[in-house]
């Protein structure tokens, strides 16, 4: 289980297992969200390259979060955004770089919706939010 992006319950699972329940306590005292993660043992072969890793990754899933908010807080971190910003300014490099398009006016779309995303995380920190 995770809150805020950090682990707040596990629950480790034998093979072939495909329904389990983690049940636990978690004190909010401010807003964020609440999603569960779960992964497998088994290596998926055909996930398998030099940026996953030679021997390939596990299965995996991530759930949506469930969104809380108390009172006027924010669903908003400083960090996350600050993080996911900087990725989008290296995604925006590589998409003007070396990225393939069929057609110029293709590059300029998929460039403004990079910008859009990269506007969006930059003016969290301008709002309230949560501490992270």
């Amino acid at each position: 289980i995770v809150h805020n992006g950090m682990v707040v319950a596990t629950r480790k699972l034998g093979e072939n297992i495909e329904l389990a329940e983690v049940i636990c306590k978690l004190k909010v005292t401010e807003s964020g969200w609440v999603a569960a993660r779960v992964r497998g043992s088994k290596l998926l072969e055909y996930q398998r390259n030099l940026t996953l890793g030679a021997q390939g990754v596990p299965s995996m899933a991530h759930t949506s979060p469930i969104y809380i908010e108390l009172g006027n807080d924010k669903v908003w971190s400083k960090e996350d955004a600050k993080f996911l910003a900087n990725q989008i300014k290296k995604t925006i490099i590589w998409a003007k770089s070396k990225a393939h398009y069929r057609t110029a006016a293709e590059r300029e779309k998929i460039l403004e919706i990079y910008r859009r995303a990269l506007n969006k995380y930059e003016n969290i920190n301008t709002k309230k939010i949560y501490n992270n």
